[in-house]
């Protein structure tokens, strides 16, 4: 009895924990080229497998392929592109066929997966800019995070170490729950 329960309560464990979508849960290269040395050495990474992720710029469609220009942001755990951390940098992510761009409008997270393709020098304003080029395999458009407002306190709300007979909040004037006694 104690070793079923044992494993009954590792596999809640480790159904708690984040999971990778099946898109971009593909083999990467050991070790993972960053956006820096994708820039760098080009030539010498070209066909490493990565899975990067960030924040939609824009995107254009040919006849063969859409083109995804992103604002690379460094992935969580769960491969979700961490909006509060700082970028890196920029790259292009090819992928085959044709993406709406509505459906992919800037601002939105979206993690790839695919092989390095050398660099593509284009202008950001009037600077030349080395963009890394992945040939995508997996592409996963996250939907928006939910934001989380706390409301303000009540009436009644209490604070054990607020001190009452510094300005209480029955006698200020400016307090949005002070109301005029009446005795």
């Amino acid at each position: 009895m104690p070793r079923v329960c044992l494993l009954l309560l590792s596999v809640l464990i480790m159904a708690g924990c984040a999971s990778v979508p099946s898109s971009v849960d593909l083999p990467v290269s050991d070790p993972e080229p960053t956006l820096a040395d994708a820039q760098r050495d080009p030539d010498r990474l070209s066909g490493s497998r990565v899975r990067w992720g960030g924040t939609v710029i824009s995107v254009e469609n040919t006849a063969e392929h859409s083109e995804v220009e992103i604002i690379a942001r460094p992935l969580r755990r769960d491969t979700r592109p961490n909006e509060d951390q700082a970028s890196p940098g920029r790259f292009l992510a090819i992928v085959p066929g044709f993406l709406d761009p509505r459906e992919y409008a800037q601002g939105k997270a979206v993690t790839v997966a695919g092989r390095l393709e050398g660099v593509v020098v284009r202008k950001v304003g009037d600077f030349d800019y080395r963009y890394p080029r992945i040939q995508v395999e997996g592409l996963h458009l996250w939907p928006p995070e939910p934001t989380l407002h706390r409301p303000p306190p009540g009436p009644y709300w209490y604070d054990p170490w607020y001190d009452p007979w510094y300005r209480p909040w029955w006698h200020d004037p400016w307090h949005p729950y002070w109301r005029p006694r009446r005795w």
